[in-house]
């Protein structure tokens, strides 16, 4: 994503020198009054400045410079957003999955004593539709159960499945 802002900065760069560049030789302002114009128009905040065009041609490039301005900025803008929104939602999905793996742990947990037994977790996994044979549950259990001491913590148990 570094790469794909540098971009958008650079392309926004890119059209704001243009738009500076082109106001100053169509209408021969200072490069100040024409970078200043070239935002004002870019943006289209409402041309709040004394300052007018001179030329037809001046006017022409606006309304091209303006769209084009719409497009590189709206462009900008949805890259960032999109950006985002894909952080977000993927903290989203990480939080709700921790939510759902700790409801189901504490819903399995029948003793409440905070680590599933082998018969606990075989009972979570036929509730959840998974009805292993023992070689298969075994390979399961002795997967989740890191520190070999017979029991599931939740801690093993998070972000196994």
């Amino acid at each position: 994503p570094r790469s794909l802002y540098v971009t958008c900065f650079l392309v926004v760069l890119i059209w704001i020198a243009t738009g500076t560049i082109s106001y100053a030789a169509l209408n021969g302002w200072p490069l100040a009054t024409s970078f200043f114009y070239a935002v004002d128009a870019g943006m289209s905040v409402g041309f709040c400045t004394e300052v007018a065009e001179r030329t037809v041609t001046s006017r022409a490039f606006s309304i091209g410079y303006i769209l084009v301005g719409a497009s590189v900025v709206g462009g900008a803008l949805g890259v960032f957003m999109a950006d985002v929104m894909e952080g977000v939602s993927r903290a989203i999905t990480t939080e709700w999955r921790t939510t759902l793996e700790r409801d189901a742990f504490r819903a399995a947990d029948a003793d409440g004593d905070g680590y599933l037994t082998p018969s606990e977790l075989r009972t979570l996994l036929l509730r959840s539709g998974y009805d292993l044979d023992d070689e298969r549950f075994d390979l399961v259990f002795r997967g989740l159960d890191r520190v070999e001491d017979g029991r599931v913590s939740i801690g093993e148990f998070s972000g196994a499945f």
